[in-house]
């Protein structure tokens, strides 16, 4: 198995400490997200992409990830917090634009991805999928959804293990 790894929402936080990890232990990175980390090796490869454009995800990386053809393992860690205040008070488009992010946008890269060879995928979550906390309504939503869309997937793409990791609380630019 090559030594591909997959890295969305690799320009900050955990996306980008996982990129330099694996630049680290001589993997071949490809970073996908919509500006350039401050990464400069023969091991890092930038693919540019909005993943909150959904009509544009499929049009700009299905022939690029199917080209590269064989990933190690997949992290689908970009994401967004959203308007941090009671459910009541969000407005359902702020949280539509939570849910393409954090949710649509990892659909389909999952669907591309089963056209590739993949040995593992994982999909971030947090412990706010279960939770609920005051406040964070779209973002804890969004994570609940990541957590079924992976375990979903896990039953349609039987050559890969895929499911939810929640890393616990890191301090990025996010939170």
């Amino acid at each position: 198995m090559s030594k591909n790894i997959l890295i969305t929402g690799c320009s900050s936080g955990l996306g980008l400490a996982l990129a330099k990890l694996y630049i680290k232990k001589d993997y071949k990175v490809y970073g996908i997200s919509r500006t350039r980390p401050e990464i400069n090796d023969k091991n890092f490869h930038h693919i540019k992409c909005d993943l909150s454009k959904l009509s544009r995800i499929k049009k700009t990386l299905k022939d690029r990830l199917r080209e590269i053809g064989k990933f190690k393992l997949v992290y689908l860690n970009a994401g967004m917090l959203g308007p941090i205040e009671a459910m009541s008070k969000i407005d359902i488009d702020e949280i539509k634009e939570v849910m393409d992010l954090n949710v649509y946008a990892n659909k389909e890269l999952l669907d591309i991805l089963r056209k590739t060879e993949v040995r593992q995928i994982i999909g971030i979550s947090s412990g706010a999928s279960k939770n609920g906390s005051f406040g964070w309504g779209p973002y804890s939503l969004a994570k609940a959804g990541i957590n079924m869309l992976m375990n979903i997937y896990s039953n349609e793409v039987p050559q890969a293990r895929v499911f939810a990791v929640a890393p616990g609380v890191i301090e990025t630019p996010m939170t």
